[in-house]
């Protein structure tokens, strides 16, 4: 996956339905549960894996401006799913994770040794968390986010945009983006009407390499 320069403003690359998104390469990507058995809590051991993981397909373009990094997210969703107003709603949602070192484990969201991090955004709230995590059941929201979502629910299908500048302070908790970079990255999509959350997911399973052109 390429992340072609585009002589933009932040405003307009936030569009999802931006014309420069035209310029930007189409993935396809095949979506998967992630290992529900090596999870650290009981309740989301005790799922049935067969019912999470709704989401079985995504498409990703990526784009920068020399200021910041852009990936617009789009799949099927037949339901909008805003908020938790009542027992058994939840929010839909979608994640970008990078690892801090290219080392680390999509599956087990890193290690302590292998920290990633993760721009979480949820259905209905404005600033996606900037997380990090270490393992499975550690992951934390950071104080400060940086990053920026533009979300667009119409005929039944999610297009999301998820940015975040390049330069950004913290190092330790946010991975170091750039023009002419290579990076690592992975997807995760959240299906709130199927009662997902945490980690009752669909995930990519694999890595994907990003390369922020110069």
């Amino acid at each position: 996956m390429k992340a072609y320069f585009v002589r933009t403003s932040t405003d307009k690359l936030l569009d999802p339905f931006d014309p420069s998104w035209a310029a930007a390469d189409l993935v396809s990507m095949k979506m998967e549960t992630p290992p529900i058995g090596n999870a650290p809590s009981n309740y989301f051991r005790a799922l049935d894996p067969t019912k999470i993981g709704k989401i079985k397909n995504i498409e990703v373009s990526a784009l920068h401006n020399g200021e910041a990094l852009f990936f617009r997210l789009t799949w099927q969703d037949p339901n909008q799913d805003l908020g938790m107003d009542s027992p058994g709603r939840f929010r839909d949602g979608a994640g970008i994770l990078f690892p801090f070192l290219d080392t680390a484990r999509i599956n087990n969201m890193g290690s302590k040794n292998e920290p990633v991090n993760a721009w979480c955004w949820q259905a209905g709230i404005e600033t996606p968390y900037n997380v990090t995590a270490a393992g499975l059941g550690t992951t934390r929201r950071e104080g400060k986010s940086y990053c920026l979502a533009s979300p667009v629910w119409a005929d039944g299908r999610w297009t999301v945009v998820i940015a975040r500048p390049f330069t950004v302070p913290e190092p330790d908790l946010n991975v170091a983006l750039g023009p002419g970079m290579k990076k690592l990255v992975g997807f995760a999509v959240w299906e709130g009407s199927n009662a997902e959350r945490a980690g009752a997911k669909s995930f990519c399973g694999n890595w994907y390499e990003v390369e922020i052109a110069p």
